[in-house]
């Protein structure tokens, strides 16, 4: 069993004065002791060596958070990669054309989190670049382009006719209007034919299905489409650090825990209506497990 920290954790490791500190510890702790392994994630280590760099998060801060994750983190995977090459892992090749791990990409993740470790300075630390990542469309793209066929599925949705294929694949383009009135159940309908579709393209089939591997992903992408078509539109290029913790819910398909201390992040999942909500632990599950309570089933749903 595995279990992924975002920025804010390894933030909040760096200062025993915050109030939550000792909530932080004490759950990543009681983890650990139920036999989770704890990871950085792939894209956290990227954001951390921007901000430590840049000063945004101060070197002391940096030196007391990697004392405490050296503790934490599993010793011979203390960074696990993310991204495509982790859905190619464990199984799920996507739509588009196999995607392979690039051999190595352990070991040289390994390296890198030993040059954070051992360094004397910010200007001792690896480029972030060297981390390795893939490149990727901006988060505007990523939240405009949710799914191609919401947009041509939504008129019809809105009518309140059924989806089928045969509508799915009509050539009609949705107003704003349109979506703006998209409910819960209508996205969630679009969402099952969406889930149908993408079950059939890819390329190795797993078990479970890649859409239920990837439902919180799917079901976050579509909260924050229909936030962006709202009547107050949600502004992705002011919120470019979302698709870090967006991305952070691919581990979700491994299956792995997600710990997070970002509440507008674990509200997004909430309001999503994702199945794998009880496997990002935010600041209401870390306290509970700091207080002894048990870890989620990471059982897949039956």
């Amino acid at each position: 069993m595995r279990a992924v920290l975002d920025t804010n954790i390894a933030r909040t490791l760096g200062c025993p004065a915050d109030a939550n500190f000792g909530t932080v510890l004490a759950g990543l702790q009681a983890l650990k002791g139920a036999g989770f392994s704890l990871h950085l994630a792939y894209f956290t280590v990227v954001e951390l060596l921007g901000q430590v760099r840049e000063e945004h998060f101060p070197w002391p801060n940096w030196v007391r958070a990697r004392d405490y994750l050296e503790l934490l983190l599993s010793s011979t995977e203390p960074i696990m990669f993310g991204g495509t090459e982790l859905l190619a892992s464990i199984g799920i090749l996507t739509p588009g054309g196999a995607i392979e791990v690039p051999l190595g990409l352990r070991e040289n993740l390994k390296a890198t989190w030993k040059e954070m470790v051992t360094a004397r300075s910010p200007w001792e630390l690896p480029n972030g670049a060297a981390v390795r990542r893939r490149e990727q469309s901006s988060w505007v793209e990523m939240v405009d382009g949710f799914c191609e066929e919401a947009t041509k599925m939504a008129r019809t949705s809105v009518k309140g006719e059924p989806i089928t294929e045969g509508k799915y694949q009509a050539d009609n383009e949705a107003t704003s209007t349109d979506l703006i009135s998209l409910n819960r159940d209508v996205v969630d309908d679009m969402l099952d034919l969406f889930y149908e579709n993408y079950d059939k393209k890819v390329t190795v089939p797993s078990e479970p299905k890649a859409s239920v591997r990837l439902d919180a992903m799917f079901r976050v992408d579509a909260h924050f489409f229909r936030l962006r078509m709202g009547k107050k539109p949600y502004n992705p290029k002011k919120r470019a650090n979302d698709v870090f913790d967006c991305e952070l819910l691919r581990y979700l398909a491994f299956p792995a825990v997600v710990c997070t201390y970002d509440g507008k992040f674990t509200r997004a999942v909430e309001e999503s209506g994702t199945w794998q909500r009880r496997w990002v632990l935010g600041p209401a599950e870390l306290r509970h497990l700091a207080q002894g309570g048990s870890p989620p089933d990471m059982g897949w749903p039956e």
